[in-house]
This record gives structure tokens, C-alpha cells and sequence, in this order.
């Protein structure tokens, strides 16, 4: 009975990573900075001619990756992984966004299928569109979670409820609002 029960748990759990090339390999790479490998939401495989994967990350928000033709020029991996969220406040403080709360945060994982990192800058920008109802807020901000002590502050388009920007690497985004008035 233990070993039928795990074997349909771990169907179950690779049933959502199978891609038109095969199951999804998490990537041996280093330790992410933050921990937003640590859940796998969804991934996939996509050929040269591109396509786009969507889940559900942190604070019910969606967030959509849109791949363009001829972004990689061999099939790569692509998951989108979400951070546990309890770590994350701390890690504000620690980049200089203590009066900020977490609206959501997702990685962007891209992988050759045997599940080495792709490193260095796409041949085209990859399209991120998140919607969620915390998105939009005066003040917020979009940063490229670089390590536990390094943010870059990213420039989005923003729209009610939708945040979209391009990105040109694998990365881990969190979108932050003020969860206090500045201070005077």
C-alpha cells in the first residue's frame, strides 16, 4: 500500500512538468538566492518555435511566461517556481524595503532538458505578465531578487491589477507594496 501510494504521488507530481520532450529535470544548479526553486508550480518543454506556461503563485496571484520563436535555438525547460513566503520579510529589511509587504513573487527557471541552468542573456526577452488583486498599487515595486542582500529595482508596465515586463535571464521576482505610510 506505501509504495502504491507513492507511486501515485509521484505521478501526480510529475504529471503537470511533462512537456512535449519529456518530464521536467530540476536544475542542479546552485541553491537560488531566496528560495523560490523550492516550489515547483508548473513547468514545461518547449521547442525552438517558443510558447507560453501560466500558474498560480504566491498571494493567489497569475503569472504568465510568454516564450518567442527562436528565443533558444534548442528546446529548454522552463519552470516557474514560488518562493516560501515566511523568509521574505526578512529579506526586505535586509535589501532596504522595510516598510514593504510581499503581493507576490515567482521564479523563472530556464534549463536545457538535462537540466543545467541557461546562463547568460536570451536571444530575445521573455514577456512576464502578472495579474493579481494586490498588483497595482501606488508605491510598488518590482525587484530582481539578485541574492539574499542584492535587489534591482525593475521598470514594468503596469495596468489595474497587471504588472507586465520583459526579462532577458532566468530570474526570481518579487512585486512589493508599502505595508505602512512612509515615514515623514
Amino acid at each position: 500500500m506505501m509504495i502504491g501510494t507513492a507511486l501515485v504521488v509521484v505521478c501526480a507530481a510529475s504529471g503537470n512538468a511533462a512537456g512535449p520532450y519529456g518530464s521536467f529535470k530540476p536544475p542542479d544548479s546552485a541553491t537560488p538566492s531566496a528560495g523560490f526553486q523550492s516550489n515547483v508550480q508548473t513547468a514545461t518543454t518547449l521547442g525552438v518555435s517558443g510558447g507560453q506556461l501560466s500558474a498560480r503563485v504566491a498571494q493567489s496571484a497569475r503569472v504568465t511566461v510568454k516564450v518567442a520563436a527562436h528565443t533558444f535555438a534548442f528546446p529548454v525547460q522552463i519552470a516557474i517556481t514560488e518562493p516560501t513566503l515566511p523568509g521574505l520579510k526578512s529579506l526586505l529589511k535586509r535589501v532596504g524595503y522595510p516598510g514593504y509587504g510581499v503581493a507576490t513573487g515567482f521564479g523563472v527557471v530556464v534549463s536545457r532538458q538535462d537540466g543545467t541552468v541557461v546562463s547568460g542573456k536570451f536571444a530575445k526577452p521573455m514577456a512576464i505578465v502578472i495579474h493579481g488583486s494586490r498588483l497595482g498599487l501606488s508605491g510598488e515595486r518590482i525587484l530582481d531578487v539578485t541574492s539574499v542582500k542584492s535587489v534591482t529595482a525593475l521598470t514594468p508596465k503596469r495596468a489595474t491589477h497587471e504588472v507586465s515586463l520583459l526579462i532577458r535571464k532566468g530570474t526570481d521576482l518579487l512585486v512589493v507594496n508599502r505595508s505602512r505610510p512612509p515615514a515623514t
